[in-house]
C-alpha cells in the first residue's frame, strides 16, 4: 500500500490541473509556472502563453514549466515516506523517494547506500547530485563518491539543473568537482543558456567566470542571447553582450536575439540590443574607413 501511495503521489503535477472553466485552469497555470515564464505570461496573457507553448512544444514538455512547483510538493510528500519506509526497512522504495526530492540527512543517505550494489549506488547518487537544491547537501553526495562532472542519457549534468533553478552555491561547488561549463547535453544546450533562460545573473556571472562560451549555439542555432532575450531578463542580456556575445547571431529559423524579445513584447531588451547593435555598426564603420 505504501509503494501505490508513493507512486501516486509522484504523478502530482500541475499540469494536469483540470477546471470546469477554462479561464481557471490557466490561472492556476500561470500561478504555479516557474517564475522564468512569468514575464512572458503577463505580457502575453495564460491563456495565449500556454496554448502556444502547447502549439510549439507539445502538451508532453508543459510539464517542464511547473518543475519548481511539482518538485516542492513531491518533496514534502516523498520526506514523510521516507521515514516510514526506513523504518519498515524498505530501503529500494526509500531510495525512489530520494529522487523524488525526500529531505535526507546523512544517517539515511549511509543506510541506503549500505543496500545497493556499487553501480546502482553510484548512479543513485548522481540522480540526487542532479537536484541538489543547496550545497550541504551537494557536499554530503559528494563526499559519498558522486561525480561533480556526471552526466544522464541526455547529456544533462548538476550543473545544467543547478543553473536553471538559481542554485549557485551549489553550482560553484559543483565547478570544484570538474564539473565543466562548456559541457552541452544532446540538444547543445549549455549550462548557461539555462541559467539565461531563467534571469539568474549571477549564476550566469559564476559560469563566465569559468569559461563557459558566451557564443555557444544550440542545434537549432539559438545562443544564450537569444534565451535572455527570450525571457525579457535586461541585466542578464547585457552582461553576455558585455563579454562578448553576438548581437547579430540568428538561429536556424533566422531569428536574432532582437526578434526573440521583441516577438515577447520585451522592448527594454529590444532597446539595450537595438543600441548594441547600432554601436557595433557604428565601430566597424569607423574602422574600414579609419
Amino acid at each position: 500500500m505504501l509503494e501505490v501511495t508513493c507512486e501516486a503521489l509522484w504523478n502530482v503535477s500541475a499540469a494536469k490541473a483540470q477546471s470546469s472553466v477554462a479561464a481557471d485552469k490557466y490561472q492556476i497555470w500561470s500561478e504555479t509556472a516557474n517564475k522564468c515564464f512569468r514575464g512572458n505570461i503577463d505580457g502575453l496573457g495564460a491563456q495565449h502563453f500556454f496554448q502556444s507553448y502547447m502549439d510549439r512544444n507539445g502538451a508532453k514538455l508543459l510539464e517542464g514549466v511547473f518543475s519548481d512547483f511539482n518538485n516542492y510538493i513531491k518533496s514534502l510528500l516523498s520526506t514523510t515516506m521516507l521515514q516510514l519506509l526506513l523504518a519498515r526497512g524498505q530501503r529500494e522504495a526509500a531510495a525512489k523517494c530520494c529522487v523524488y526530492g525526500a529531505q535526507f540527512g546523512s544517517e539515511e543517505l549511509m543506510e541506503i547506500c549500505s543496500s545497493l550494489q556499487e553501480t546502482d549506488r553510484k548512479d543513485w547518487l548522481n540522480c540526487l547530485l542532479m537536484q541538489a537544491s543547496n550545497a550541504s547537501t551537494a557536499q554530503l553526495l559528494l563526499e559519498h563518491r558522486a561525480d561533480g562532472a556526471a552526466a544522464s542519457k541526455e547529456g544533462v549534468t548538476a550543473l545544467h539543473e543547478a543553473a536553471y533553478h538559481d542554485h549557485r552555491a551549489v553550482a560553484e561547488l559543483l565547478l570544484e568537482h570538474h564539473a565543466d561549463a562548456r559541457a552541452a547535453d544532446n540538444s547543445g544546450v549549455t549550462a548557461l543558456m539555462g541559467a539565461s533562460h531563467a534571469g539568474h545573473v549571477a549564476v550566469v556571472e559564476l559560469l563566465l567566470e569559468h569559461r563557459a562560451d558566451v557564443r555557444a549555439a544550440r542545434n537549432d542555432g539559438s545562443t544564450a542571447l537569444m534565451a535572455a532575450a527570450e525571457g525579457g531578463h535586461v541585466s542578464v542580456a547585457k552582461l553576455l553582450l558585455e563579454r562578448g556575445a553576438d548581437v547579430q547571431a540568428a538561429d536556424n529559423n533566422g531569428a536574432t536575439a532582437l526578434m526573440w524579445a521583441s516577438a515577447g513584447g520585451h522592448m527594454a531588451v529590444a532597446e539595450l540590443l537595438k543600441v548594441h547593435a547600432a554601436g557595433r555598426i557604428r565601430s566597424l564603420w569607423r574602422w574600414l574607413f579609419r
